[in-house]
């Protein structure tokens, strides 16, 4: 299969995980500094490392455990305007994450391939989520799943690699809300933003949009509100306007 970006066209046919509206949210949803280091966990095809670089974060290093889906990603990255920009690296996640410093050092030594120490901005899609207007029992299956393998683990590896005033990106279902909150109170990161996601106006949110960020804020700030599509199943304004820099709808 095959996806193509206003800037960039994507390959997906040996992921596991396909390209979906999840990544396309979440990229355009998270914030972006020019020039910002920044670190894709789990980065499958590498639609989020490709969209943080079109939006000018630099440099980009995208890890992916699964050797088809890694190569993939570095074939989609040699073919799109920002082969020096994006790195991809066939890794664990957490243990990538807990040796960094000193891989980082080693990596330093090659002129050709430099890796930044800390990362100002990590973001991640969990493959567990993809499916996330399945039914209620799969939806709780997949939160259950969710409760340990990523929020425990992916938090705690960004916390590894996070610059002080740095902040973490992500998309989640609703149903693993409590157990983010406590897997980020875990590590120190506090929710600084988050989007509510509807599918249509007469469903509940089953998604959120989340950002993270260092400090010991109080309480939650208000969530912010995306409706995908309208009545008559047509994307709405705010969803086009959201991911018009790379979504040909």
């Amino acid at each position: 299969m095959s996806f193509q970006c206003r800037q960039f066209y994507l390959k997906d046919d040996h992921c596991a995980m396909k390209v979906s509206t999840d990544s396309l949210l979440l990229g355009s949803w998270a914030v972006v500094q020019p020039h910002e280091a920044t670190l894709d966990l789990g980065c499958g095809c590498g639609i989020l490392a490709l969209m943080m670089a079109q939006r000018g974060a630099a440099p980009v290093v995208a890890l992916e455990l699964d050797a088809a889906a890694a190569a993939q990603a570095q074939a989609n990255v040699a073919a799109s305007p920002w082969p020096q920009v994006v790195q991809v690296e066939q890794a664990e996640v957490v243990n990538w994450c807990a040796h960094h410093a000193s891989y980082a050092v080693a990596i330093e030594q090659d002129d050709a391939s430099k890796l930044p120490a800390q990362f100002a901005h990590v973001i991640f899609n969990p493959p567990y989520f993809a499916a996330h207007l399945a039914s209620d029992d799969q939806q709780r299956r997949l939160a259950r799943q969710g409760q340990g393998a990523v929020w425990s683990d992916w938090l705690q590896a960004a916390s590894h690699v996070l610059t002080a005033t740095g902040r973490v990106s992500f998309i989640a279902p609703v149903l693993a809300w409590s157990a983010i909150l406590t897997a980020a109170s875990a590590v120190q990161l506090q929710v600084s933003r988050y989007c509510e996601v509807q599918a249509t106006p007469n469903k509940p949110a089953r998604l959120l949009l989340i950002e993270l960020q260092r400090g010991n804020q109080r309480g939650l700030p208000p969530p912010q509100q995306l409706c995908i599509r309208n009545q008559t199943n047509q994307y709405t304004d705010e969803f086009k306007q959201l991911t018009g820099a790379f979504y040909l709808n």
